[in-house]
């Protein structure tokens, strides 16, 4: 009997190897499944607001993975504003990614 298995309910379950989940992480960003989603506000846009969610993943790449280029000026002064509201910059990041980047829609969310 392999002891690098277990067994629930009668089931044997290897475990996965650092190469498999990194391969299945590459492919679940390489070709985004919108029908089948990870997250459902993030498929909704891009199904439906193909050039914001473009706009917004380019954003969240340059801000959380440091990449290349201009931050987009209006999503940073929206965050701006926010911020001197009270904000935390994560907390303004992501509900205004949530709400369209709508600086009124984002501000009802959080203070209604």
């Amino acid at each position: 009997r392999d002891s690098s298995a277990w067994t629930f309910a009668r089931i044997s379950v290897r475990p996965l190897s650092l190469r498999t989940v990194l391969l299945s992480v590459q492919a679940l960003l390489a070709l985004p499944e919108p029908k089948d989603p990870q997250d459902a506000v993030v498929a909704k846009q891009k199904i439906a607001e193909p050039e914001l969610f473009e706009k917004t993943a380019r954003f969240w790449t340059q801000h959380y993975a440091k990449g290349d280029g201009v931050k987009d000026k209006e999503f940073v002064e929206k965050i701006k504003m926010m911020r001197e509201m009270g904000v935390t910059e994560d907390q303004s990041i992501s509900t205004l990614s949530c709400c369209g980047w709508d600086l009124s829609k984002a501000t009802d969310y959080l203070f209604s």
